[in-house]
């Protein structure tokens, strides 16, 4: 007789379901097996929250230039991104815009990635260009 599967009753009286080799049943049993799991999965969760936070960290402690009024007071910083550009906010961690470097030339773009200047400098090593 094949067996059926599922929840439906017949007329002999409620249906079975019989296991396979190797299946378990999904209720957690009293050797705690759910519970291990549980805890497995919360350290695992865990772990890459921390890992998280750790490429959260170190990506903020990058070099950057801050930018100070005649008060004395912050009013932006310059975070430098690594691929000649530079990330520009103001006191209160808004974008402003960025610039990118490429040759003697710098592009200035607004907080929405909109072209706004350029600027276009000495060619040579050394803070002002030329040769030393």
């Amino acid at each position: 007789m094949p067996v059926r599967r599922g929840g439906a009753s017949t007329p002999d009286g409620p249906a079975h379901r019989t296991r396979n080799a190797g299946e378990t049943s999904s209720t957690s049993s009293a050797s705690g097996d759910g519970m291990k799991r549980t805890i497995r999965d919360w350290a695992i969760v865990g772990s890459v929250m921390l890992l998280l936070a750790l490429c959260v960290a170190q990506a903020r402690a990058q070099q950057q230039t801050r930018f100070y009024g005649p008060d004395g007071r912050s009013i932006g910083t310059a975070v430098p991104l690594g691929n000649g550009s530079v990330q520009y906010y103001d006191s209160r961690g808004n974008s402003l815009g960025t610039s990118t470097t490429t040759g003697n030339t710098t592009r200035f773009y607004d907080a929405r990635g909109r072209s706004t200047g350029s600027a276009t400098g000495p060619v040579g090593p050394g803070p002002l260009g030329g040769r030393r």
